[in-house]
């Protein structure tokens, strides 16, 4: 790896995007185990990953690529989130029950596995 590709990786905008969305994940992970507690873990993570696309956007969109909001960004957003959601939910059935990991880690690592395509995807769709 070249110093400009580690550069790259690790720039100012990486760094938000790596510590908004840790933030954005400790919330919808604490929503994802109350909710767990009393609805199927489906359905605690569906809510969990709507809330935490509504979440993501404001802080992508304000702290990580500084842009302003428009309709077009507001309607494209959700495609992002829409595969990652199919991939993220594929993913937990295998850790879950492939792989017999917990419920309470399984979530962590699909974000954790996700990360690169979501950074991507959302610098693709807020970025003018």
């Amino acid at each position: 790896m070249k110093l400009t590709d580690l550069r790259r990786l690790f720039s100012k905008r990486f760094i938000s995007f790596l510590f908004f969305g840790g933030l954005n994940t400790a919330i919808t992970y604490l929503l994802y185990l109350l909710l767990s507690k009393v609805v199927h873990y489906q359905l605690a993570y569906l809510i969990a990953y709507i809330t935490g696309i509504v979440l993501a956007y404001v802080l992508n969109l304000l702290f990580v690529f500084n842009e302003q909001s428009s309709l077009k960004k507001i309607l494209s957003y959700p495609a992002i989130y829409i595969v990652q959601y199919l991939l993220g939910a594929a993913l937990l059935y295998v850790l879950l029950h492939l792989l017999k990991l917990p419920n309470a880690v399984a979530p962590l690592l699909v974000a954790i596995l996700l990360l690169p395509v979501s950074y991507v995807m959302n610098k693709k769709v807020l970025v003018n």
